[in-house]
């Protein structure tokens, strides 16, 4: 009993720091309420998983802290229709997120250990709208585009053209970028007719993305 009330206790004050730093989609916050962040990171890390932290992963990587996540997610502004183009699947938290959020999620990972770590972990999660695949991110998926939403995992110089190409119009490509040499979150929404302008949101940091796929993890 003192065991599901401490579990329960945890989890309110992990949607309660959220909410206190300006997350009020109640969809989002009930999307973090139904991912348990403990299905996706090693045993050792589980009195954590209730934590606002980052914690380390498979291949060297590391899973971005909750709230981080949540701001990221939240300028996306996912409907239930929306496909969705991850960028950097990680541990598969964050995706397992998203796909309670769009209607279609895929997400491209370039270490085949947590692609297939990633799999299993949303297969036992029963969500049967994300495709994980194994692929250098900094290229998007083109064979499977366009998206509405694309969010890319990790920090990045400048905005690829291909992936502003692989957004659909109307739609919000949002990501870090770090070319001015200051890491920033920006937010591109693509009109019908005109290119996407940045909307800088402020300093934010992310692991670079790395290109191309790991021959080695």
């Amino acid at each position: 009993m003192n065991e599901r009330h401490s579990a329960g206790d945890q989890a309110l004050s992990f949607l309660l720091n959220l909410r206190g730093r300006g997350i009020r989609d109640t969809a989002l916050l009930r999307a973090f309420e139904i991912v348990k962040r403990s299905s996706f990171i090693d045993r050792r890390y589980h009195d954590l998983a209730g934590s606002d932290v980052s914690l380390p992963i498979e291949c060297g990587q590391t899973q971005t802290a909750p709230s981080m996540l949540a701001r990221m997610f939240n300028l996306l502004e996912i409907r239930s229709t929306n496909r969705v183009l991850e960028i950097g699947t990680g541990s598969g938290y964050g995706t397992a997120i998203l796909a309670n959020l769009a209607g279609e999620v895929v997400s491209v990972e370039r270490f085949q250990s947590l692609v297939l770590a990633a799999r299993t972990r949303l297969a036992n999660s029963s969500l049967e709208n994300v495709t994980i695949i194994l692929d250098d991110g900094c290229n998007g998926n083109a064979s499977n585009g366009p998206f509405d939403r694309i969010l890319l995992s990790g920090s990045i110089l400048s905005v690829p053209e291909s992936l502003i190409r692989q957004l659909a119009p109307e739609g919000i490509l949002v990501c870090v970028v770090s070319g001015s040499g200051i890491p920033l979150l920006c937010r591109y929404r693509k009109g019908i007719n005109a290119a996407p302008e940045p909307e800088i949101i402020g300093p934010f940091h992310l692991s670079p993305l790395i290109p191309g796929i790991s021959t080695i993890l």
